[in-house]
C-alpha cells in the first residue's frame, strides 16, 4: 500500500506528468453579452457611456389597485371610475425606474437611496486618478457594463503592478471593481480582486486581518457619504487604496503559504474536493470506496454530485495552469477557481458573474481554501 501512495504521490509532484488544458474562459465580467473592453486608456466619462451606463434612477410611488384595473390596462381598455385616494398608495416601499425609458428596475424600501451612476463613477474616478492617496500606482479602466437593462453596472481597472507566485507559471492582475445596484440587490461595492492570468480565474479568498471591500448601503444620505468634497468622506476614501496594499500584503502571504502546503498521502486532494460538495453520511460512504467517486452506486451518492466532483478533481489535476506547484495547497486552491471559472455550468454569465464574486462559487472556492490551511494545521 505504502508503495502505491508513493507512485501516486510522485505523480501528482512529478514534473512530467500530462496536462489536458482548454483554452481559458474570460474573467466573469467580460464574458457579459454588451460588456465593453478598453483596450487603450479611456475616461470615467466615456467609459459611463461606451457602456450605455449613462442614464438616471428615480423612485416613484406604488398604488394599490384592484384586479379589474390591471386587466383592462394590460389589454388596452377604457378605464372608468379609477378614483384613488391616500389609502391606495403604498408607504413602505417605492419603485427604481430607469429615467430614459421608464423600465421599472426593482421594487425598494421608502427610504431607499438612490446612487446615481454618475456619481457612483465619479467616486471610482477619485481613487483612479490618485486624488485620495499619495500612492503613485495609478489603476487602468478596462472594462465597463449594465447588467439585466440597467439594474447593476460595473466598471473594473487594472492596476498598475502585478503580483508575481514563486514557482508559478502565471502573473496575477491586481484589479480594482465598483457595482452599483439600482434594484435593491446590494450596496455600492469597491472591491480588489486579483486575477490569475493564464486562466483569467479570479482568487477570491477572505483573509483573516484583510478586507478587500469598500460598501455604500443605499441609504437615504448615502450620496452625502460619497461625496468628497467632505473632509471626511475624501479620509475614508484614502483608506481604500490603503487596505488595499495591507490585503495585497496578506494576499501574497497567503498564497506563499498555500504554496508550502504539501499533500501528505494520494488521496488527500479527493477527501478535500469530496467534502466540499457531499454531507457526512455520504462522506462515509465514499470512505467505504476507498474515496473513489465513481466505484460508488449512484443510489448512494447522486449521479450529479459524482460528476460534478470528477469534474472538480480533473481541472484541478489537468485544468489549465495546474502543471505548476502540483502536490501543494496552493494548486488545490488554484484548481477549485480553474473549476468554477472554466469548467462549471452556470445558467447564464450574470449567474456565473454572481457566483464566483460573492455566491456559491465563491463559497466553496473559500471552503476549499479554509480545508487546505486546516490540513496544515
Amino acid at each position: 500500500m505504502a508503495d502505491i501512495i508513493e507512485q501516486a504521490l510522485a505523480a501528482i509532484n512529478g514534473t512530467d506528468t500530462m496536462v489536458m488544458a482548454k483554452s481559458a474562459e474570460p474573467v466573469a465580467w467580460n464574458a457579459i453579452p454588451n460588456c465593453k473592453s478598453f483596450t487603450s486608456p479611456v475616461t470615467v466619462s466615456e467609459a459611463v457611456k461606451a457602456a450605455g451606463a449613462d442614464y438616471e434612477v428615480v423612485k416613484k410611488h406604488l398604488l394599490a389597485v384592484s384586479p379589474e384595473l390591471i386587466h383592462a390596462i394590460k389589454h388596452g381598455e377604457p378605464i372608468t371610475d379609477a378614483i384613488f385616494t391616500k389609502n391606495d398608495i403604498v408607504e413602505t416601499h417605492m419603485a427604481t425606474v430607469r429615467n430614459d425609458g421608464g423600465n421599472i428596475l426593482g421594487i425598494v424600501g421608502s427610504k431607499y437611496g438612490v446612487v446615481p451612476n454618475s456619481e457612483a463613477f465619479a467616486f471610482f474616478n477619485h481613487i483612479l486618478n490618485g486624488e485620495v492617496s499619495n500612492q503613485t500606482e495609478k489603476a487602468v479602466i478596462e472594462t465597463a457594463g449594465v447588467l439585466e437593462d440597467g439594474k447593476r453596472m460595473y466598471i473594473s481597472a487594472r492596476m498598475g503592478s502585478n503580483i508575481r507566485v514563486e514557482g508559478d507559471n502565471s502573473d496575477i492582475n491586481d484589479y480594482l471593481l465598483l457595482t452599483n445596484s439600482h434594484d435593491g440587490s446590494g450596496a455600492v461595492v469597491v472591491t480588489f480582486t486579483p486575477i490569475r492570468v493564464i486562466c483569467q480565474n479570479t482568487l477570491n479568498a477572505a483573509l483573516k486581518g484583510a478586507k478587500n471591500k469598500l460598501l455604500f448601503k443605499h441609504t437615504l444620505n448615502v450620496n452625502q457619504r460619497m461625496d468628497l468634497t467632505s473632509e471626511v468622506n475624501f479620509e475614508r476614501a484614502a483608506e481604500v487604496l490603503k487596505f488595499h496594499e495591507k490585503f495585497k500584503k496578506h494576499f501574497i502571504e497567503d498564497i506563499e503559504h498555500l504554496r508550502q502546503i504539501k499533500l501528505k498521502a494520494a488521496d488527500d486532494m479527493q477527501k478535500m474536493v469530496a467534502s466540499i460538495f457531499l454531507d457526512e453520511k455520504e462522506m462515509e460512504i465514499l470512505k467505504d470506496h476507498y474515496y473513489n467517486i465513481e466505484a460508488v452506486s449512484s443510489e448512494d451518492i447522486s449521479t450529479r454530485k459524482k460528476n460534478t466532483i470528477v469534474s472538480c478533481i480533473d481541472s484541478i489535476e489537468s485544468g489549465i495552469g495546474q502543471e505548476t506547484n502540483r502536490g501543494t495547497g496552493l494548486w488545490l486552491y488554484n484548481g477549485m477557481t480553474t473549476w468554477v471559472g472554466n469548467s462549471r455550468t452556470y445558467k447564464d454569465q450574470v449567474y456565473k458573474l454572481d457566483s464566483i464574486s460573492d455566491g456559491d462559487s465563491y463559497k466553496k472556492v473559500q471552503k476549499m481554501h479554509d480545508l487546505v490551511l486546516e490540513y496544515a494545521a
